[in-house]
């Protein structure tokens, strides 16, 4: 019994003594593009003059390694098929670090997107498919759309959505109509009666969305928010790098473990790593 005891002792010193440079991450949110293409970015503009240049694999490297990032997630900024290609393009050379690309396609909702998305399945890191706002051409909730979205839930694919410019009650109604598809979602800003009709889907997932900007009280307010929502397992860490530069990445980072830390260790492995993981059916 002695014995015990100080097993578990040690395990408590042990994580008494983490610090944030220690955690293992994956990024579930980065970006790559290049306004030099001559099909050019639907995203970012060109007003984000920071940010509105080529920006690849090797640029992420320092951030990757200051940060102790051991895998990431590409989520494509523009909406096109030819971008999702240049995606699993670019990221080719290290596969095991990019293990999942979610793909952006203007076509859900059409004829072609069945053979759009197959085209990038083939590939298979290609693990979600994205939705960034509705369609001008066509109304956005559909049969179609809702028939696509059923597919793309058959083939283990997940969904990401850009929250911001949608109905949110739409948002609702895919989670509803499609329950067997996995949702990640952003949910800062949505008032604490949406943030728990979303985490009442059970397969809603959210994304941290740490507000760098905020004191760590407010930040603390809204991330005691989502986790008594959503709880440890239904929320992931993404950086949304390259908008999130070095510095506010690692104030990113710590501003989310300063919260989680007390919560144990699991949460804070769960959060950084093991549900990005799971949600994106990563390889091990």
């Amino acid at each position: 019994m002695k014995g015990f005891s100080l097993i578990l002792l040690s395990l408590f010193l042990f994580s008494c003594q983490t610090q944030v440079e220690d955690i293992e991450i994956i990024d579930s949110h980065i970006h790559f593009f290049d306004p030099t293409r001559k099909e050019g970015v639907m995203w970012p503009p060109k007003t984000m003059k920071e940010i509105y240049k080529p920006t690849y694999p090797k640029h992420f490297a320092e951030t990757a390694k200051a940060n102790n990032v051991k895998k990431a997630v590409v989520v494509q900024a523009s909406n096109s098929v030819m971008d999702a290609q240049w995606n699993l393009d670019i990221t080719s050379k290290k596969p095991d670090f990019y293990a999942g690309i979610v793909c952006n396609l203007s076509t859900l909702g059409t004829k072609e997107f069945r053979s759009d998305i197959d085209k990038v399945l083939k590939n298979p890191r290609t693990v979600g498919l994205r939705i960034t706002h509705p369609p001008i051409d066509r109304p956005f909730f559909s049969k179609e759309m809702l028939d696509d979205l059923r597919y793309v839930a058959s083939k283990n694919v997940s969904l990401d959505i850009l929250a911001h410019r949608f109905k949110f009650d739409d948002l609702v109604k895919i989670a509803d109509e499609v329950p067997n598809l996995r949702i990640m979602i952003g949910l800062y800003r949505k008032s604490p009666e949406q943030i728990n009709k979303m985490a009442s889907r059970k397969n809603v997932y959210c994304k941290s969305g740490v507000p760098i900007n905020k004191s760590q009280a407010e930040i603390n307010e809204y991330l005691s928010l989502i986790l008594k929502e959503f709880g440890e397992d239904r929320i992931v860490f993404g950086s949304n790098w390259p908008v999130t530069k070095l510095a506010d990445y690692k104030l990113k980072k710590k501003l989310l473990f300063e919260f989680l830390k007390d919560k144990g260790n699991s949460a804070v492995e769960k959060i950084f790593h093991d549900n990005a993981e799971k949600f994106y059916r990563l390889k091990r």
